[in-house]
Formats: C-alpha cells, structure tokens, sequence
C-alpha cells in the first residue's frame, strides 16, 4: 500500500518534466502484471530465510552491474533511442515480470530492477527510468494489494494510512529535488549505495 504513495508523486514529478514513457511503461507492465500473481503466491508459500537470502542476493546483483557500468562511463545521462527495437522491447517486457515478481512477494516496488532494465535493455536516460519505473510500479503495487486481499491476508491499513501521507511527502520532495539538482551519475550512485546497505543489513540480521 505504502509503495502506491510512494510511486504517485514520483510519477507525477517525473511526467511533469516528460520524464515518463507511457506507452513502454504500459507494454513493460503486462510482464510485471503475470510476475507479481506468481510473486504473491512465492511469498505465502517459502520460508522467511530463504525469502530474505535471495531478496539480498538480488540486490547485490543489481547494485554490483550500475556499479559497473557506472565506472565504465555509461552514466546514462541521455537516452539512447538506436535500442528501442521490437527484440529488445519484447526482452524488456519479459524481464518485467521479475521486477513484478519481486515487488509483490518483497512489499518494494521492484525499481532495483526496473531501472537496470529501462536504461540498459531499451536505452534510457537515469532519469527517465526512474519516472517509467515509478509509473509502472503504481499499478503492480496495486495488483499486488488486490491479490493479497483476495488471498485473505490481512493488511494493516490503519498503519498503512497513517504513514502514507509522509510517504507521499518524502516521495514528492525528494523525487522534485532530483529532478532539478542532481545529475544522473549522483542518483545512480545514491541508488547503488541503497541497495548494498539494504543487502547487507537483511544478511546481518539473517546470519544475526
């Protein structure tokens, strides 16, 4: 619940600045929509070491290629259209469905992924990743609340809601700080340096 008001400024900013590909966030989406029903299925059914061992391992994985190619140069900062053909849009679309997969058995919003595939399969800039993938999370949140529902697990929506109004503060601010001060090689950093801590804080209370 919380990630859709995470991801709603975030669009918002991002579109503002034409910063979303609808169209390819749509397409990309179907593929998120099949992964987060089997997501949800993964997470009611696997034990919690295992569910914690491979959501570290995919973000390590995840931060360990933008780290790489962030030092190679490739920073993203333009978008580059030579890749937007139909092989790697069919790809792209495919490889969705794990970022669906993740976001509904994890409670994220699959961005980790999301990013990784919009700037190196189809050629986006960081930036504009970064508003596709807050536009496509939107709905695979909302596919994941709607399964879990209909599977009858019980949501806390009382907490949900009291959080969600500085959620969607925080997602607004910053995403608008973003926008208008930061280059793309400084978000990829900053995006980077999150997926380790977050990994490497999930392995410590693993092996804890």
């Amino acid at each position: 619940v919380l990630v859709v008001f995470t991801s709603l400024p975030s669009t918002w900013n991002h579109l503002e600045k034409g910063k979303v590909d609808l169209k390819r966030g749509g397409i990309l989406e179907s593929g998120s929509f099949i992964g987060a029903v089997f997501g949800v299925i993964f997470n009611l059914m696997i034990s919690s070491s295992i569910f914690v061992l491979i959501f570290s391992l995919v973000l390590l994985l995840s931060g360990g290629k933008m780290l790489y190619n962030t030092l190679k140069g490739n920073n993203a900062e333009t978008d580059r259209p030579g890749l937007l053909t139909p092989r790697n849009i069919a790809i792209a679309t495919v490889l969705s469905a794990s970022t669906g997969f993740i976001s509904a058995s994890m409670g994220i919003g699959g961005g980790a992924i999301n990013v990784i595939i919009l700037t190196e399969i189809l050629g986006f800039s960081t930036k504009k990743a970064a508003g596709t993938s807050s536009f496509k999370t939107v709905f695979t949140a909302t596919t994941g609340i709607s399964i879990y529902l209909l599977s009858g697990v019980h949501l806390n929506l009382k907490v949900a809601i009291l959080l969600a109004p500085l959620v969607f503060l925080s997602s607004y601010a910053g995403s608008r700080y973003g926008l208008r001060r930061l280059k793309s090689k400084e978000i990829r950093l900053i995006f980077i340096g999150g997926l380790f801590l977050a990994a490497a804080k999930m392995l410590l209370e693993l092996v804890a």
